[in-house]
């Protein structure tokens, strides 16, 4: 497959780092983009000290270790705590200004129609997220009030 044009352009204008960095990352690249950078690095003819050094240079900063400052299976967490804050942010900031709307134009129906809209998004959000804990919870619920109700009608 012929390499675009405009690589081959941008070629000659990459920095002798670029092109080892791609010779050293070469599973991102295709095989006729590595010939070509090769190619461009020969043409180049850099002083042999200075192909080690950058090389060396290449090597130890894919040597390097990055350190997460999360620990594994924190960031999910966080990132929902977050879209939760500001999704209850941003209600509790629209239900303030739909009030000083309906304040100001002295028409409380905007108020209505947005908290009848929030009254269902919370709806939702409970039936979504906690339809389980509440299956369960009626299912202990009917278990502990039916069962004793039966004794009762047993022992009479």
């Amino acid at each position: 497959m012929p390499l675009p044009q405009q690589f081959l352009k941008e070629l000659p204008e990459k920095t002798d780092e670029q092109l080892y960095d791609m010779l050293g990352h070469a599973d991102d690249y295709m095989p006729e983009a590595l010939e070509a950078a090769r190619t461009e690095l020969r043409r180049r003819n850099l002083p042999p000290e200075r192909a080690v050094k950058i090389e060396t240079m290449l090597e130890q900063c894919q040597n390097m270790v990055i350190i997460d400052p999360q620990p594994p299976g924190k960031s999910p967490g966080l990132l929902a705590k977050r879209g939760i804050r500001f999704l209850v942010g941003g209600l509790i900031g629209g239900t303030l200004i739909v009030t000083c709307i309906s304040f100001a134009m002295d028409d409380w129906s905007y108020l209505y129609r947005w908290l009848s809209g929030l009254a269902v998004i919370v709806m939702v959000f409970v039936y979504v997220f906690c339809k389980k804990w509440l299956a369960r919870r009626a299912i202990h619920l009917v278990q502990t009030h039916v069962q004793p109700s039966t004794k009762e009608r047993h022992d009479a």
